[in-house]
């Protein structure tokens, strides 16, 4: 029988219905969860959405990026002890504090909690931790995160989830501009040498190809939405076709009237 192979976007989209599906049941399975999250972030399949980081994609989809930075560490711990031990520290609670053991004594310290306690809770492992001195170690998801990125559009503007997205794809844009320019240049070079090859060809298409290039630089994103601002789930907005980000020639047909109002309303973001 054959595996179905599925892409980094369809595996994405499985585990993110996954994770909302037991976010929203009564019972959660918090150890699928964090296996789902650790995942995603392990393996980048975020990255199949344009987001800039981890952090951006969870933004993304309404998760609060510290809270699934832990659920990703916590099993990173889970997978540095014996797997049936598993069952015998089940959350994300066990797990946080396990995680402040050096990793080759975790096993250890699980099975000297249960010896001493009879059963194993995080309260319990914390103690253990304690006494047994060990060089307290900052969990990975609490250690200070660097400042992210703040990205701008070519106004200066910072730019939300939705349409970051796009911008993050206007490398798609810049490679097609630099493939029309590459076969003007092609033609313009035979003609120019009378390549008989390519005297046939009209001069038109030179001129054809100056147009096509001016067309595919409409898709370059350019400013957030003269509309929506960058969100356009919200006004469900059409002008910018639900990406919330416009091109140079969309944003400066603007109506000049709404354009001055939203560079009054951002000014404060110009030149930074």
């Amino acid at each position: 029988m054959s595996l179905v192979r599925t892409s980094p976007a369809e595996e994405l989209s499985e585990l993110v219905e996954n994770i909302n599906a037991a976010l929203n049941s009564i019972q959660k399975n918090s150890q699928h969860i964090m296996g789902w999250v650790h995942t995603i972030k392990t393996k980048e399949l975020w990255r199949s959405t344009g987001a800039k980081s981890f952090s951006q994609f969870c933004e993304m989809n309404d998760w609060t990026p510290r809270r699934f930075n832990q659920l990703a560490a916590g099993y990173e711990t889970l997978l540095t002890i014996p797997k049936e031990m598993g069952t015998i520290v089940p959350t994300e609670s066990h797990l946080r504090e396990l995680s402040k053991a050096p990793e080759k004594e975790r096993e250890s310290v699980v099975k000297e909690t249960q010896k001493r306690d009879g059963k194993v809770t995080a309260k319990g492992i914390k103690q253990t931790v304690a006494d047994a001195e060990y060089e307290m170690q900052e969990p990975k998801e609490m250690q200070e995160p660097a400042e992210p990125e703040v990205v701008r559009d070519e106004t200066g503007v910072p730019i939300p989830p939705i349409p970051l997205a796009y911008w993050n794809r206007r490398q798609e844009v810049k490679d097609m501009l630099k493939a029309v320019s590459a076969i003007k240049c092609q033609i313009e070079k035979a003609r120019e040498t009378e390549d008989p090859l390519w005297m046939g060809v009209s001069q038109h298409v030179i001129s054809e190809l100056e147009l096509c290039y001016s067309y595919v630089k409409d898709a370059m994103p350019y400013s957030l939405c003269t509309i929506c601002n960058g969100y356009p789930k919200e006004t469900k907005c059409e002008y910018c076709a639900g990406m919330g980000i416009l091109s140079k020639r969309r944003y400066g047909g603007t109506d000049d009237r709404i354009r001055a109002i939203r560079e009054k309303a951002h000014a404060q973001f110009v030149g930074k």
